[in-house]
């Protein structure tokens, strides 16, 4: 997904209209380390490579609480930015770059 399609994808939800860069930001960062648990909650069968279709409710309210948004708000959030975060490392493969 191209930062164009991202930015024309949150602009057409009203209720993403005030989410902020660095909550943005600090979404992908909390949701690529989440992976793995965002992962284990879903039903089988789910391709590893697909992002899932919904959160945990665990992880909706954790992010909600991160960003200072409700969590309707995560719902419509993830639904735009899934693809985004399941193409980027998770937390344990981004450090073992890091670590390069």
């Amino acid at each position: 997904m191209n930062l164009q399609f991202l930015l024309a994808a949150l602009t057409s939800c009203p209720t993403l209209h005030d989410l902020t860069l660095s909550q943005l930001l600090i979404s992908l960062d909390v949701l690529c380390a989440l992976k793995n648990d965002i992962s284990l909650a879903q039903p089988h069968p789910q391709r590893a490579t697909d992002p899932p279709s919904f959160l945990p409710p665990s992880v909706e309210q954790f992010l909600s609480k991160c960003i200072e948004i409700d969590e309707d708000h995560v719902v419509h959030l993830w639904s735009v930015i899934k693809d985004v975060v399941w193409s980027l490392p998770s937390w344990d493969e981004s450090k073992k770059i890091r670590d390069l």
